[in-house]
């Protein structure tokens, strides 16, 4: 559809495709329907261009990612401080993960997950939620037109980062007592 000129029908089906695990990814992150609302939508709003633009060099969800994220950036929500809460999709390993717990073990989980950064929530999302590989996550948190000689020093880095969060989970975890 991309190469036949008709962008707005390529939207239309990559928001069908992947539209509701975007919004999903930004409701773990912001947490208020609102805020998420505004920022879905202005995602949304920039895809045509962004879509036309990228879909020869990357995935369409990568790309869709990619513009989500910048938007997460740009209204400022990477870095707002208070606590939301996890929602995770319900095909994501985690609530499968998660949903064989008991209520408390779920609850602090989630309490867990709440009190990383944004970025790290990010981090976690994209890695373990939605199994991106780190050169695709690297792409998404730097941008789409990040050089691409980038990508293999944000992903290493990113790996390190990770496991800065898991071990930060750990001792959290064990701290709470919940079996590994």
């Amino acid at each position: 559809m991309l190469r036949e000129g008709d962008t707005a029908r390529a939207v239309g089906a990559v928001l069908a495709l992947y539209g509701a695990e975007l919004y999903g990814f930004l409701l773990a992150v912001i947490g208020d329907r609102k805020r998420v609302d505004a920022t879905y939508g202005a995602a949304c709003a920039r895809a045509p261009s962004e879509l036309a633009a990228f879909a020869e060099t990357c995935a369409l969800r990568l790309v869709m990612y990619a513009v989500a994220h910048d938007e997460l950036a740009r209204q400022g929500e990477l870095r707002r401080a208070e606590a939301t809460v996890f929602l995770p999709s319900d095909e994501s390993p985690a609530v499968r993960t998660i949903s064989r717990r008991p209520v408390h073990q779920r609850t602090v989980i989630r309490a867990l997950r709440v009190a990383l950064s944004r970025e790290d929530r990010v981090l976690l999302i994209l890695r373990i939620d939605r199994s991106l590989e780190w050169k695709e996550i690297a792409l998404v948190t730097l941008g789409l037109r990040a050089p691409r000689m980038n990508l293999v020093r944000e992903s290493a880095r990113l790996r390190a980062r990770m496991r800065v969060v898991r071990d930060v989970l750990a001792r959290s975890a064990e701290a709470h007592e919940l079996p590994r």
